[in-house]
């Protein structure tokens, strides 16, 4: 159970700043530890400038989800509804590109509440799949798709910072 009171919401460009700044501190707090320094400043200086969010906010194939505790965001997921990874050409999917939950926030099911709101979508939309990438090191993310019931489905390319590496495609059936 959540012991307080949240709404969940989609980002609109009115948000950008705060998206921006969850965005930057989430992946600081996932990743700072055990990457480079030069590759996580290029990464997010790639994937959150201001100018890339409101190009995405403003696409109508993806959704920024946010979990918001007193008007301020504690947790998001983006979501794309065209785009599909090698392993499930020919089939129709919803990528969940990011799923961050504040460290101070972790533990109370809200990587559930996210994962159940791109479930909801991928019916919605009449989507067969839903998959996402997530780095092979990440061990508590990946026992945490697990127990939301997805599989491991070969690797796909990432590009993080300066380098490429091959993270972990994992997948859930949603719609026979």
């Amino acid at each position: 159970m959540i012991p307080f009171t949240y709404l969940t919401k989609i980002f609109t460009v009115a948000d950008i700043l705060q998206l921006q700044s969850l965005a930057i501190r989430t992946f600081e707090e996932s990743y700072a530890e055990n990457s480079d320094s030069s590759d996580m400043e290029k990464y997010m200086n790639d994937a959150f400038s201001l100018d890339i969010l409101e190009k995405e906010l403003q696409y109508p194939q993806s959704a920024y989800w946010g979990i918001w505790l007193e008007n301020k965001p504690i947790a998001y997921m983006k979501i794309n509804l065209d785009n599909t990874p090698p392993q499930l050409l020919g089939k129709t999917c919803i990528e969940v590109q990011r799923i961050y939950v504040l460290k101070a926030f972790q533990g109370y099911k809200l990587g559930t509440l996210l994962i159940e709101k791109a479930e909801e979508m991928a019916k919605q939309y009449k989507r067969e799949y839903i998959w996402l990438v997530v780095w092979d090191k990440n061990e508590q993310a990946i026992q945490f798709y697990y127990k939301k019931g997805f599989e491991m489905n070969g690797t796909v390319p990432f590009v993080f910072g300066y380098h490429v590496e091959d993270d972990c495609c994992m997948v859930k059936k949603i719609i026979d």
